[in-house]
């Protein structure tokens, strides 16, 4: 986006030495913020707090769209939480909210959306904690003048640029090219003689209302775990039709904690993926857990003679013996095939544990997401406002809703 400026010493983000040197990086410090260069055209950049790398925006319409794709949903009821301002003018002389607002300082220089309506788009300004409403590329437009932060094109070139190539490490987030497109993911790639996952729920009993449920945070806690992620399908508290089964499931998942396979008398029905991770770590996808797996847990490990150390169903699966097989996937509904949202995976090949979130991706681009990380079997798991992803003490993504059950890696 080109914009004229006036270009004076307040608009730079001049930095002395002894900043420089500080703790945080140059990213992390600008973590959602606006940025315009200032020594150019006044080309306009947004920090996504989630990655700290910074995207291009070249006009309001690239704007909204982009940061709609970066957006988190919120309910109705949470955002009523976060304080708001009319105007970017309002936004300026209001007092800033984040020492008094737990919530809105959490998700400063987030793109929130709503999604108890239709997903509009609401930008939480970092500095205020203060919300406001983006209807369209010239609302876009006219936030990026008036919040953008002017910054010189030497310390621009110090926050990292998204599509760059990612620091070699087990936690990766960039842009990916597959051959359904270009998609922003959060990559974790754990080497499987490292790491044992362990499905856990926060009830080891079947559940049909009101069941309980914990961040993705408390399962990795529990489990000593270096790492975790959302798990299956189920049904969420802020859904209408969800009244009468909140953060129920029927999917099949065993507790690695006490050895309990939760739904296990729905095994007989359910004629979709099951994940089963052996007690020598070796990994297994059934395509379809009645017939493959078996009606019972006691039945799957006398055939296998090894007992299940971890297993969780959903659907669909993604990848088979290093074959796309989403397409082929008989329960793939419309949802999973137009709907762009964030999108999670668990998979592997021979040497690493590959679990990935791709934002603004259909079940069917995640699969091909999957496949361009190098998997060779994938099974999807849920997303949208339940994803969440965590390494290393902090959430990657999310937390997001509060889930009956997560898949986490412990070191061995």
């Amino acid at each position: 986006m080109k914009i004229c400026l006036a270009v004076t010493a307040a608009l730079f983000v001049l930095l002395p030495a002894a900043t420089q040197a500080a703790s945080l990086s140059l990213g992390a410090r600008l973590a959602g913020r606006i940025l315009l260069q200032v020594q150019q055209h006044g080309e306009a950049w947004y920090v996504d707090p989630t990655d700290l790398r910074r995207t291009y925006m070249k006009d309001g319409a690239a704007a909204y769209t982009l940061m709609r794709g970066a957006g988190l949903g919120i309910t109705d009821a949470d955002l009523v939480r976060i304080p708001t301002a009319d105007t970017v003018e309002t936004m300026k002389s209001t007092e800033p909210t984040c020492a008094s607002n737990a919530l809105a300082n959490r998700l400063r220089g987030r793109i929130l959306l709503q999604v108890q309506q239709h997903g509009e788009a609401w930008y939480v300004d970092p500095t205020k904690c203060r919300a406001i409403y983006m209807k369209d590329g010239p609302a876009a437009y006219q936030l990026m003048r008036g919040l953008g932060l002017g910054i010189t094109d030497a310390d621009l070139a110090g926050i990292t640029a998204a599509g760059a190539a990612p620091t070699p490490g087990e936690f990766q987030s960039y842009r990916l090219t597959t051959d359904r497109g270009q998609f922003d993911v959060l990559v974790l790639t754990l080497n499987r003689a490292k790491y044992r996952p362990e499905t856990r729920v926060a009830q080891d009993a079947d559940c049909a209302d009101s069941c309980p449920a914990k961040p993705l945070a408390d399962y990795a806690a529990a489990a000593g775990a270096a790492a975790g992620i959302h798990g299956s399908y189920f049904c969420p508290p802020d859904y209408a039709d969800c009244a009468a089964k909140i953060n129920s499931y029927l999917w099949p998942v065993f507790d690695s904690a006490t050895g309990v396979m939760v739904n296990e008398n729905n095994l007989k029905y359910h004629e979709r993926p099951i994940v089963v991770v052996d007690s020598v770590g070796a990994p297994h996808l059934y395509r379809n857990a009645k017939t493959d797996f078996g009606w019972t847990l006691a039945t799957y490990e006398s055939a296998t003679g090894s007992k299940v150390a971890a297993a969780l169903g959903n659907y669909p699966a993604l990848l088979q013996n290093g074959q796309n097989v989403v397409e082929s996937e008989p329960t793939l509904d419309t949802n999973q095939r137009t709907a762009r949202t964030n999108r999670g995976a668990w998979g592997w090949n021979g040497t690493d544990w590959i679990v990935a979130i791709a934002k603004q991706a259909t079940v069917v681009d995640l699969a091909a997401v999957m496949q361009a990380l190098g998997a060779t079997d994938a099974l999807n798991l849920d997303g949208g406002g339940s994803a969440a992803l965590w390494y290393g003490g902090a959430y990657k993504i999310g937390p997001g809703r509060q889930l009956p059950n997560a898949v986490v890696f412990v070191p061995r």
